[in-house]
């Protein structure tokens, strides 16, 4: 996982570029995405997908009944292939 860690002006979202990306369900993540969604970041070792400022600048509060540690942008990562 990402490690939430303090901010400066001069940080940008965690997108490494690989050659392959693992496959879930028979689909994977695509570099290109980074291109259509600036703030995305990969987390290469949850094979997710995560929202760049939503994990650096959330407060500790509850987003639709989770808690700060079970949003899917936040701190699992999201990874619905099938329809990004």
């Amino acid at each position: 996982m990402i490690q939430n860690i303090s901010m400066n002006k001069n940080e940008k979202p965690v997108q490494p570029m690989l050659l392959i990306y693992p496959k879930t369900n028979n689909r994977n993540f695509q570099s290109s995405y980074y291109n259509k969604f600036n703030w995305l970041e990969y987390s290469i070792s949850n094979d997710a997908v995560l929202c760049f400022s939503c994990r650096h600048f959330s407060s500790s509060g509850n987003f639709r009944g989770q808690t700060i540690g079970n949003a899917a942008y936040i701190d699992r990562g999201f990874k619905c292939w099938r329809n990004p």
